[in-house]
Formats: C-alpha cells, sequence, structure tokens
C-alpha cells in the first residue's frame, strides 16, 4: 500500500465540480478546481474528498498518492482517464507522473508528479 512521502500543497482554489474525490488528478480552471479529464492538463492530485465551495488542497510537486483507472505496473509513465484516476500513458498522450509501484483498477498507489512532458521527450 502506497506511503504519502514530501511534496508541496496548494489550497487556495474551491471545488468547481460537485465534488471532487480523493487522490485524483484535479485542473484549476476559472478560479476552481475540477476533476482532470482525459488527456488534459492537471496541475496536481486532491488530498481528500470535497464537495462544493470547499477549498480543494492539491498536491502539485512531488510524491502523491492515486486512485488506478486500470492495471499499473511499477514504473509506468501515467496520465488521467476521464475521473481523474492513473492510466498508463499512451502514445499522444500527456505524462502526468511515474508509477512507484503496480496496482490494479480502484487501488491506491503511489506516484511521482511529473509535469506536462509528451511521452516522446520523456
Amino acid at each position: 500500500m502506497a506511503t504519502l512521502r514530501e511534496g508541496i500543497n496548494l489550497t487556495s482554489f474551491p471545488v468547481g465540480d460537485d465534488e471532487i474525490k480523493q487522490y485524483r488528478f484535479c485542473t484549476i480552471k476559472d478560479g476552481k478546481v475540477f476533476t482532470t479529464k482525459l488527456n488534459e492538463y492537471s496541475d496536481g492530485i486532491s488530498l481528500y474528498e470535497y464537495s462544493k465551495e470547499q477549498t480543494v488542497l492539491l498536491r502539485v510537486i512531488g510524491f502523491a498518492k492515486i486512485v488506478c483507472g486500470e492495471t499499473i505496473a511499477d514504473g509506468d509513465f501515467i496520465s488521467s482517464d476521464a475521473d481523474g484516476c492513473a492510466i498508463k500513458t499512451k502514445e499522444n498522450q500527456l505524462i502526468l507522473g511515474k508509477a512507484l509501484e503496480k496496482g490494479t483498477k480502484g487501488q491506491i498507489i503511489e506516484v511521482a508528479l511529473h509535469k506536462f512532458y509528451n511521452k516522446g521527450t520523456a
């Protein structure tokens, strides 16, 4: 099971969706936090569960926990699925992090956050 290691957090934006689930990729748009969608840039990972109008605590740099959206191998580069969960990066998708352990759909794993790398240049 994942261990939450060091990182830098950001906490000044309210929830933009109806809710933000724990350990999901999130994107800041128009001054609010939304769950990251498939092949969308992510600003960080939510550390807790949040409802409308709460301020979201995002891990933006370092290490974080994330929910797997599919089977992930240790060392895989990861992207976001439509629900903000980690999936293995495919051709022409943004790399949002690297898995530090393996996991299956629904499991929580630890990842190292990376920002905006294209799979061809990582």
